[in-house]
């Protein structure tokens, strides 16, 4: 492991524990043979879990042979892509354990992605297959893949192959997968991942956290991000438990809270505000989750609130980690947060590189180290380090650049984060030297959402960026310069809706006359303007509370959104409102009416009268439901 320190002689070779540590990584084993080595230790040992359904390592890979076998016949080995559609289910790590035997490397296609993101990604691999499911078949655009329905036609072919051991053919250079990240182009871009980077990662996870037989992870990140692979595979090589939750819980903080606490999880891998939100959900509840031994956090800036510390208190033996990398070389840098929650920091560190990595802050184009406290940007080098993104070489030689303090065809990855060093050693993130931003997890490209909003035929100017108003409240503002003031913006937010995933449109819309520039002429988005705290330009009408239910959730919203005044139809998606807002909601009305709601609750009954005729029958008694006074009206306040 090596931190490299801008006042260290650079004459020293600091890639010596890196030389020393490859030669024994995995001793050249790949990915699929590690795993054959864990089913012959645990063969009885249940590898996945869903629902009341669960499979064993054996059974596992058995299945997963004969997938293999399958796909070969359809030209898969090494360095072929196979794309992956399916919602969570025991056949969805059939899929990946299948392509991997097969020597072949997967690629994510999200049910839930609009129909144009997913008919690029499959243009952009050419898949010889495309495994999914009957259901999804439909929504599925046009493509050249062989589809592999492992509910459907493919099974009897699939159950004739033989379920014993197939000759691996794939190794630690080749790939595992590629995954899509926002381009600043407007076209996403494809991440090509080889076995050694993961295998790397695995080994120190391994080392670092002890990691036992049995153990429960729950396996929350979709499989188009880089997370789920570290969630899946450290778990099987430990011979634990992987399990896997419908795509409905991951979004509903309470339920997850209490899924936690039932089903025993011991591990978690957590964006920083998701886990914002559950904090919040165990506390309400108030069922600990007892069985948690390891809450790790990454994505974004992890901020310690006093809920944080409060559970954490309450659970001794769970320790919270923070680990940072981007996507282009997944985990690079870990944090261990100390025993005691009180000893936390606010804002924690993103620590020191894990194995075989290094991490260099180089301050300008000439790539000089940046002095000890000072800023710089950070290059990330080792093991880790993508090939490249697939099919885009012009961006692959300038995101990832030669090495000038290794050898010679070491390369590092820009990563256009900045971070200093403090004087313990660990690195401090302070954010993005571009417009590339993390939010709720996510990373997001401003460009992209930029690019898809200029297609409205209205929109004349658009800038998006994040704001921060409020400590800890990142939220996406689209800032568009309009050719007639009709459009709305709840108009904007669905056109964009049919274009981008729903974590990357902007909360809030701010229509301008002219974008402000800078004596350069480019925007000046310093001069960008807050979002006003009025009620924006909807489609539907202004309509003040007409009961005492209405005038509650009135109140309640206007609060948690900082909106006002707040019609009983206007929608909450229009507001602004997102998943930390939701779960910031359904706790004040669970405490107003003393009712047991769900985040799908308001999600589905997105508008103050939908929500208030939903109350109302859910408990008949509820006090509160006549109508108001006609003075009180237009309050919108209790």
């Amino acid at each position: 492991m090596s931190v490299v320190d801008p006042h260290v002689n650079m004459s020293i070779n600091p890639h010596k524990t890196q030389d020393v540590a490859q030669q024994s990584l995995s001793d050249g084993r790949s990915l699929s043979e590690r795993w054959d080595t864990q089913v012959e230790k645990t063969p009885n040992a249940i590898a996945v879990a869903f629902g009341d359904a669960q499979i064993t390592y054996q059974a596992l890979n058995s299945r997963a042979n004969q997938l293999a076998r399958h796909l070969q016949t359809l030209g898969v080995k090494p360095e072929v892509l196979v794309g992956v559609c399916l919602e969570r289910s025991l056949n969805l790590a059939i899929a990946l354990l299948g392509i991997l035997k097969a020597g072949g490397a997967y690629v994510a296609l999200d049910p839930s992605y609009p129909h144009d993101r997913l008919a690029l990604i499959l243009e952009d691999t050419q898949s010889p297959a495309l495994i999914t499911q009957q259901s999804l078949v439909v929504a599925l655009p046009d493509h050249r893949a062989r589809v592999v329905l492992l509910d459907g036609g493919e099974q009897a072919a699939i159950a004739q192959q033989s379920m014993e051991a197939i000759e691996n053919t794939a190794s630690p250079d080749n790939l595992l997968y590629v995954t899509y990240t926002s381009g600043s182009t407007g076209k996403p871009k494809g991440i090509a991942m080889p076995q050694l980077a993961i295998l790397n990662l695995l080994e120190w996870q391994l080392d670092h956290y002890q990691l036992f037989e049995g153990m429960r992870t729950l396996q929350l990140a979709s499989l188009n991000f880089d997370v789920s692979c570290q969630e899946i595979f450290s778990t099987w090589l430990s011979g634990g438990t992987v399990v896997m939750i419908p795509e409905a819980l991951r979004k509903n903080a309470r339920g997850l809270s209490e899924f936690i606490v039932d089903a025993a999880i011991n591990r978690l891998f957590i964006p920083a505000v998701a886990l914002q939100q559950l904090v919040e959900g165990f506390l309400h509840s108030q069922k600990l989750p007892t069985q948690l031994q390891y809450v790790i956090s990454g994505s974004e800036q992890l901020h310690i609130t006093q809920a944080m510390t409060e559970l954490f208190l309450q659970l001794p033996r769970c320790t919270l980690h923070n680990e940072y990398g981007p996507s282009e070389t997944h985990v690079a840098t870990y944090f261990d947060l100390p025993k005691s929650p009180q000893d936390w920091p606010s804002r924690p560190p993103i620590g020191q590189p894990i194995a075989n990595t290094q991490v260099y802050l180089l301050n300008n184009e000439a790539r000089q180290l940046s002095p000890l406290k000072e800023v710089g940007e950070v290059y990330i080098g080792g093991l880790g380090v993508a090939r490249g993104y697939l099919n885009r070489p012009e961006k692959t030689l300038e995101s990832f650049v030669s090495n000038p303090f290794g050898l010679e065809d070491e390369r590092l990855y820009r990563t256009g984060d900045l971070a200093r060093h403090l004087p313990d050693g660990n690195l401090e993130f302070l954010g993005r030297i571009d417009h590339q931003v993390k939010i709720r997890g996510f990373r997001i490209e401003l460009g992209e959402i930029e690019a898809a909003l200029a297609q409205h035929p209205l929109v004349r100017e658009t800038v998006v960026i994040a704001r921060e108003d409020v400590p800890g409240d990142k939220r996406l503002v689209a800032y568009v310069v309009l050719s007639q003031k009709a459009s709305t913006v709840d108009e904007l937010r669905q056109f964009l809706l049919q274009r981008l995933p729903d974590y990357m449109l902007p909360a809030a819309f701010v229509q301008l006359d002219t974008l402000p520039l800078n004596p350069s002429r480019k925007v000046d988005r310093k001069a960008l303007p807050a979002p006003d705290k009025v009620r924006p330009n909807l489609t539907a009408s202004y309509l003040a509370p007409r009961s005492a239910i209405e005038a509650k959730l009135v109140a309640i919203w206007q609060e948690v959104l900082d909106v006002q005044p707040i019609g009983v139809h206007d929608d909450f998606r229009d507001l602004g409102g997102d998943s930390l807002r939701a779960t910031q909601i359904i706790n004040r009305i669970r405490e107003a009416f003393s009712a047991e709601v769900s985040i799908e609750s308001l999600l589905g009954e997105s508008t103050i009268a939908r929500q208030a005729h939903y109350l109302a029958a859910l408990n008949g008694d509820l006090q509160g439901d006549e109508p108001l006074a006609e003075g009180d009206r237009d309050q919108g306040e209790l």
